[in-house]
């Protein structure tokens, strides 16, 4: 096989049967997987679509796909990326839910949920969990400081974080709340009803968080005997990366898949085990040869291509000093042997493992440290500063806090996205400012309500949100009149003048912020993703406002319970800034990370500067509890895992470097650094020390990653042609989109007409009775309406289930011609993905008939709507043609407001098809890009009909041309 690099990444491409390559830094591993898929694709025949690939992120998911399909293409191999499992093992859950949502306990649309929202949802009902008998032995409100012997509240949203976190890591056990309910312990039985509390509040909701996204996966697969079978009748070859990172449940799915012919590949470094607080569990990695006996191979990857030989050298000095290897702990190996472990770039000439400290001064170690990035830059050693990452315990630590202080004094930009400096930008405080200074009454209650007290710093933070806002406005004469005529508007009619979303796109639409969305326009602007993130912070909020207030309209209840409880939490929890997954380190800025948030990431110099932290323990309560219920112990001794884990953490931390690694620390009487840097510590040499000459290393310029995107007709192609402004702001920026009556209505026509395609695809064509309909219909709405806030009246309702019905007299009893319903198709470009997914495929004479569905009355075929409805048939008809190799017929269109008749032909000539598959890359190119500075023009002094309901209308008219 061609280019492989070393003989234990062929070995490892070649393996048959189970099998664990353990994979450190820098080693290969991405390379490792990408040519074993290739190999079993090209030389051993294997169809794509029956290897699953699983990841730990969507970064690392979307770099796979990119390489993976690169290679295929480079090797004439085609695939279609939508028949393979390849992402996360929530992407994948996800996926499974879907395909098979029949057999699932879901309820239908239900809304995923993130961290902070599924927190936000306790906090709500706080109250009821704390009505659990003998809550307080779980979950304290209060506990008292060892070192002062003072009482500390515990503020209730952090008391929510733990509910959650128990939850999350009980479910990710698979422990039922039903059995604990009914233990001897009570801390068990107070879990246990907290569990099932949780699980009603989640269901009345309709909440789906992501540890329930791989409980209801991993129920169809081990209860369903019918979904098992399909799926294991569909993948042969399993791959999974990172691991060590994998938690219980996560193991379970893997065995489950894996089926009778047990080919798991599966790569990993236990060495860099850092997630034990997220659920993962080193056991996995360090039992999966015992799982399988015999027949499973591990292997080793010996050679580091990212690291020096001296940082290589230095990181596994760093691991060998805890007892990892002792056999007196009942045989168990806490660490595998890696043998000797060599750098691919050989052994340096000078020290690239360095020290920087000072003594007593910390405005000294400061200025050290900043010396030390200047003086590489001025050397020429690295040419941009976003070649210098440091790396901590937490960005938000004084340590951290400082140094970026101290680098923005000598005007060196940092980045650091997760620091908590949301909500000083700025364009956050004006905003906010503006959006309070409408509402005097709620500015009022919220000064008199004690619940603000839980928060601490929120009231001076709103208090600085009014001042920077009122001091902004003196220099923006229109914004303040608007803002002015808003208030007046409000306290004379009680009432909200709109929703929330649309008021902030109207205030977004004056300077200072239209300035911002001018600059992103034009190019890069972080003011705008921070405006952007904003958007969507109001968007969710809806997801918690009440649903009896006619129709999604918020009142100004709803406002104050933003002010008071959601703003109020976030401010709490933090939000973190923009992160662009492909370029990770922006140019000219230096990066400031926490430990975890690294893993992945390489840099030619990191800093390592959170020397005081000492081990910590983790909270042992649930994996005793589940050694209670159900036999299964701890893998590594309680006494242990917090100096395990340490170790685990900064060796992560170490490797990350490339070229040089510095730790830098300062040394005061009364804070040394930790133990477990000492030594280390000590036999470093200072960074200035005479006769070290970093010039006469290499030191790699970072590259921007580049990931292949997924472009579709529908999403991106026709937004772009319809507005490249509107394209940027949605699509790069992700402002939040204002949805509407009109949207949801055909929305839940369209799911509707998917029920009922799925019933006949099932061969449940005896359902298709009015009132299954009617039922299908309804439980749509109820799902789709309380995830947008958004409702329909009785008429409208009834005009919907009309039209569907339509749709059923339509088809006459004849349903024999549908072949495939809502039928995903992908196409792999050199520089992008093509994607789109066919509403019906139905059989026609030898050929493939394409119908698309769409709510509403025929246009004139003179119309641009209908020439995109044109355009898009087509794009669908190349699809087809390509990837499935069978010839297209009638390209149709189906209009559900029609009675008479609701068919409507596209010409689909291969000519036509051509010319628009000539026109669909031109845009997609210019999407690639980034050519978005130009938008719709106005005609007459006003913009065109069709930017009527756009959320940008006003931006447009104040500052269009």
């Amino acid at each position: 096989m061609e280019s492989i690099q070393n003989p234990d990444q062929y070995e490892a491409i070649h393996s048959e049967g189970p099998t664990l390559v353990i994979a450190g830094p820098g080693t290969g591993k991405t390379y490792t997987i990408i040519q074993r898929v290739l190999y079993l694709i090209r030389d051993r025949k294997v169809k794509p679509e029956q290897i699953m690939i699983v990841t730990y992120t969507v970064k690392a998911s979307k770099e796979l796909m990119t390489r993976l399909t690169n290679e295929l293409s480079r090797q004439g191999v085609e695939i279609n990326l939508h028949e393979m499992y390849i992402g996360t093992f929530h992407h994948i859950c996800r996926r499974l839910l879907k395909e098979f949502r029949e057999y699932t306990r879901l309820e239908r649309n239900f809304i995923e949920t993130d961290q902070f929202e599924q927190q936000y949802m306790v906090y709500e009902h706080l109250a009821d969990f704390e009505e659990i008998p003998n809550f307080e032995l779980v979950v304290q409100s209060s506990y008292i400081n060892n070192r002062t012997g003072e009482e500390v509240t515990v503020p209730p949203w952090k008391r929510c974080r733990t509910i959650c976190q128990y939850v999350n890591r009980l479910s990710e056990e698979l422990m039922k709340a039903d059995d604990m309910t009914r233990s001897q312990d009570e801390k068990i039985r107070v879990l246990g009803w907290m569990m099932k509390r949780y699980e009603k509040l989640a269901r009345k909701k309709n909440f789906l968080d992501f540890t329930k996204l791989q409980t209801e996966a991993y129920y169809i697969l081990s209860e369903k005997e019918n979904v098992r079978r399909r799926v294991l009748e569909k993948i042969r070859y399993i791959l999974v990366d990172e691991y060590q990172d994998t938690n219980y449940i996560q193991e379970r799915l893997v065995q489950i898949l894996g089926g009778r012919e047990r080919n798991i590949f599966v790569v990993g470094d236990d060495d860099q085990s850092i997630y034990r607080f997220r659920g993962a569990t080193v056991a996995n990695i360090l039992q999966f040869q015992k799982h399988f006996g015999s027949s499973c191979r591990v292997i080793t990857l010996h050679t580091n291509y990212r690291s020096g030989q001296g940082i290589v050298s230095f990181c596994m000095r760093w691991m060998a000093k805890p007892d990892w290897f002792s056999w007196e702990r009942m045989g168990h190996l806490y660490r595998y042997r890696k043998g000797l472990l060599e750098s691919g770039g050989g052994k340096e000439s000078v020290p690239s493992v360095v020290r920087i400290t000072a003594e007593e001064d910390d405005r000294l170690f400061e200025d050290r440290v900043c010396h030390f990035i200047e003086e590489l830059k001025r050397k020429g050693c690295i040419s941009d500063y976003n070649q210098v990452a440091l790396l901590f315990d937490s960005v938000k630590g004084d340590t951290s806090m400082r140094l970026q202080y101290a680098l923005g004094k000598r005007h060196i930009a940092v980045y650091a996205p997760r620091s908590g400096h949301f909500f000083e930008r700025k364009e956050v405080a004006w905003f906010f400012g503006c959006l309070l200074y409408l509402f005097s009454g709620i500015r009022r209650k919220l000064g008199q309500d004690r619940v603000m007290d839980e928060t601490e710093g929120i009231r001076g933070a709103y208090v600085l949100f009014l001042s920077m806002a009122e001091d902004m406005m003196k220099r923006n004469e229109d914004l303040k009149q608007w803002i002015r005529s808003m208030k007046r508007k409000v306290e004379r009619e009680k009432k909200l003048p709109e929703n929330l979303l649309p008021l902030a796109y109207k205030i977004l639409s004056f300077p200072p912020f239209s300035a911002f969305l001018d600059k992103a326009a034009a190019g890069e602007c972080n003011e705008a993703r921070n405006l952007a993130s904003i958007t969507r912070l109001i968007s969710r909020f809806d997801c918690f406002t009440e649903e009896n207030h006619g129709y999604g309209k918020e009142t100004l209840e709803d406002v104050y319970i933003f002010f008071s409880r959601y703003l109020r939490l976030w401010y709490e929890n933090g939000v973190g800034e923009y992160e662009d997954e492909e370029a990770y380190a922006p140019p000219g800025q230096v990066s400031f990370l926490n430990i975890h948030q690294s893993k992945g990431l390489e840099y030619p110099v990191v800093i390592v500067a959170s020397l005081h932290e000492k081990p910590r323990g983790e909270d042992s309560l649930i994996p005793r509890v589940v050694e209670k219920m159900t036999g299964r112990r701890s893998y590594e001794p309680y006494s242990d895992i917090r100096d395990f884990d340490f170790r685990r953490k900064y060796y992560t931390a170490f490797s990350r470097a490339e070229t040089v690694l510095a730790l830098a620390c300062c040394v005061k009487k009364g804070k040394q650094p930790s133990p477990a840097f000492q030594k280390p510590l000590a036999s470093l040499p200072e960074f200035d020390r005479k006769g070290i000459d970093f010039t006469k290393l290499h030191f790699r310029p970072v590259e921007k990653g580049h990931f292949k995107p997924r472009i579709s007709f529908t999403a991106q192609v026709a937004l772009y042609e319809e507005c490249p402004l509107k394209y940027k702001l949605s699509r790069t920026y992700r402002f939040a989109p204002i949805r509407g009556m009109a949207l949801l209505y055909g929305t839940l026509v369209h799911e509707t007409i998917e029920d009922i395609h799925r019933a006949v695809l099932s061969g449940q064509k005896e359902r298709l009775t009015p009132a299954n309909v009617y039922a299908w219909l309804m439980a749509d709405y109820q799902a789709l309406s309380k995830a947008e806030n958004t409702w329909l009246s009785k008429d409208e309702l009834e005009k919907a289930f009309q039209e569907v019905l339509g749709y059923i007299s339509y088809r006459r009893g004849d349903w024999s011609m549908i072949r495939e319903a809502e039928y995903p198709l992908e196409l792999v470009k050199d520089e992008y993905i093509l994607n789109g997914t066919i509403d019906l495929l139905q059989s026609g004479g030898g050929k493939v008939d394409i119908i698309d569905f769409k709510t509403g009355r025929k246009p004139d075929r003179k119309s641009p709507l209908f020439a995109r409805y044109e355009s898009q048939l087509q794009i669908y008809a190349y699809l087809v043609e390509e990837k499935l190799k069978v010839p297209v017929g009638k390209l149709l269109l189906y209009f559900t407001g029609e009675t008479e008749e609701p068919l409507l032909a596209v010409e689909g000539n291969p000519a036509k098809v051509e010319e628009r598959m000539k026109a669909f890359d031109h845009t997609a190119r210019r999407i690639l890009a980034e050519d978005f500075n130009h938008r719709k023009k106005k005609v007459n002094g006003r913009l065109p009909e069709s930017c009527r309901f756009c959320e940008w209308k006003e931006y447009c008219e104040r500052n269009g041309e």
